[in-house]
C-alpha cells in the first residue's frame, strides 16, 4: 500500500461468505488516514503493537498492544500513530467492505503511480463507492481543542 503505511489481507469477503473481513495494519510514526470519517458498516480494531491514538465521536483515546475497540456503524471515526515506533493492528469489518476498499486504493495507486490527494476526484469516488463520508479531521481539531485547555 502506498499511503504510508502497509496492509495485508487476513481474511477476504470471499474467504467468509462477505459476513466479514480482516486486514492487518503497519503504521510507521505520525501515520494517519486522510481524514476522519464514518460509514454504515462496523468495525473492530485489535492493537498487535505500540499504541494507536483513536477517535470515536468526539472523544480520543489512547488504544495500547492487546487492547479491542469497536466502532458501530455510523461512528465519526479516525486513528493515527502518535508514537516512535511503528504500530500493527488488525481491523475487522463487517459485513466484508475493507478488504475491497484497500485493493481498490491499492489499485488506484498503481493507476496513477502515486498517492492521490485526499481531495481528489479519484479519492472521493472511491469513498463514495464504499459509503464513507469524509468528516474533514477533527481528530486534529480535538487535540487542538484539548491542548488549549492545559
Amino acid at each position: 500500500m502506498r499511503a504510508g503505511h502497509t496492509v495485508t489481507l487476513r481474511a477476504t469477503g470471499t474467504d467468509t461468505g462477505d459476513a466479514f473481513s480482516i486486514v492487518e495494519v503497519l503504521v510507521p510514526p505520525g501515520n494517519t488516514p486522510p481524514a476522519s470519517h464514518r460509514h454504515s458498516f462496523s468495525e473492530a480494531f485489535h492493537i498487535i503493537e505500540d499504541v494507536l491514538t483513536v477517535q470515536l465521536s468526539d472523544h480520543v483515546f489512547l488504544v495500547p498492544a492487546g487492547s479491542f475497540i469497536f466502532v458501530p456503524g455510523g461512528t465519526v471515526h479516525g486513528w493515527r500513530n502518535d508514537e516512535d515506533l511503528p504500530a500493527r493492528f488488525l481491523i475487522v469489518s463487517s459485513p466484508a467492505v475493507i478488504d475491497r476498499y484497500y485493493i481498490d486504493l491499492d489499485d488506484l495507486y498503481s493507476r496513477l503511480g502515486k498517492t492521490p490527494d485526499t481531495e481528489s476526484d479519484e479519492i472521493r469516488g472511491l469513498w463514495k463507492k464504499y459509503g464513507m463520508e469524509p468528516v474533514g479531521d477533527p481528530l486534529v481539531d480535538i487535540f487542538q481543542s484539548m491542548e488549549e485547555k492545559e
